[in-house]
Order: C-alpha cells, then sequence, then structure tokens
C-alpha cells in the first residue's frame, strides 16, 4: 500500500516538475555506462563474433544489473537511517524515471509550431523526438510522427515504468529503463 502512496507521488512530481536539466537524468548515466562498457566489451571481443555476442551478454546483463543494484542499496543505506528518508528517495527515483510531462512539453513544441503554420519550426521541434530525418515530411507525415512518438514514448517513458515500479519499486523501474536505454544504444546491428 504504502508503494502505490509512492508511486502516485512520483507521478504528481513528475507532472507537476518534469525533468530539471540541471541534473544529470538517471537514463544519462545509465548511457554513459553502456557507452563505457560497450568500447570495453568490444575491445575485448577484438572481432571475434563468439565473443561479441558474450560480450553482448555481459554488457546487458552488467547494464541491468548495475542500474537495479545501485538504486536499491541505496535505498537500503537511506533505510538504516531512517524509513521515511527511504521512502522519500524512492518517490524522488520514481519521479525522475518516469516521463510523462517531458512527453507532453516537447510534443506541444511540435504542435504549437503547427498551429503557427511553421512546417519547418514542427519539422525541427519534431527532430529532437524522433530518430529519423525530418526536413523533408510534408505536414500530414509531421503530424502522423508525432502521433507515433506520442503512442511509444508514452508507453517507454510512463506505463511500462509504472508497470515495473508497481512491481518492483523504483529498482526495477530503474532496471526497466536500463534495458529500454540499451535497447535504443544498441539493440539494432551496426559495425
Amino acid at each position: 500500500m504504502i508503494l502505490f502512496f509512492k508511486i502516485i507521488a512520483g507521478f504528481f512530481l513528475d507532472c507537476m516538475l518534469g525533468d530539471p536539466h540541471s541534473i544529470k537524468h538517471p537514463v544519462q548515466r545509465i548511457g554513459s555506462y553502456i557507452t563505457f562498457t560497450e568500447k570495453w566489451c568490444r575491445k575485448m571481443a577484438k572481432g571475434d563474433k563468439k565473443k561479441e555476442v558474450i560480450a553482448g551478454g555481459i554488457l546487458c546483463g552488467t547494464t541491468v544489473f548495475v542500474s537495479y543494484f545501485v538504486i536499491w542499496a541505496i535505498l537500503y543505506i537511506a533505510g538504516i537511517f531512517h524509513p521515511l528518508l527511504r521512502h522519500g528517495i524512492e518517490v524522488w527515483f520514481i519521479y525522475r524515471i518516469l516521463a510523462s510531462k517531458s512527453l507532453v512539453t516537447e510534443t506541444l513544441k511540435v504542435y504549437q509550431k503547427l498551429k503557427e503554420e511553421d512546417l519547418i519550426g514542427a519539422r525541427k521541434e519534431l527532430s529532437y523526438l524522433v530518430g529519423r530525418d525530418t526536413e523533408e515530411l510534408s505536414k500530414e507525415e509531421v503530424i502522423k510522427a508525432t502521433i507515433e512518438t506520442i503512442a511509444e514514448n508514452t508507453s517507454d517513458g510512463v506505463i511500462a515504468p509504472l508497470f515495473f515500479i508497481a512491481i518492483g519499486g523504483a529498482p526495477l523501474g530503474m532496471a526497466y529503463k536500463a534495458v529500454n536505454t540499451l535497447d535504443s544504444m544498441v539493440g539494432y546491428r551496426n559495425e
């Protein structure tokens, strides 16, 4: 029951505050870990395909484990000092895991540009949200791409994290964010 109230509080904070740009986001830290570990794994594999598969498993496993364990350890240590401190820190982590306000804020920028009949501006704002070239998109394609990114990011940034947080608190929510970040950074074939 306490977790339910922590989820509500974290979601409320996300809706009110969004992502402060002055504080490095946990997903940025996960991304830095992935970048560093991927370079190390590639160096260790030395181009051997079997070793690359093993290295990829190590990269994925350690990223998820570290993301889970760091949050778990922080909450455990905070709980030693006082249960309320642990609860407060977990609310803060839940708030940082969720991305509802930033999704609304960023997609409204595209909407505003479209409302102003500024297609070039709408394309530019959309380019910050999607991983594809937006320079040649028509107004209809910009609208479709915006709706698509709202749907995908609502799932990736709000619904799925809430699901994992409900099951295992902030540690499992952060582990999910690690998996999601791995997918966006290394979840495709490249050299």
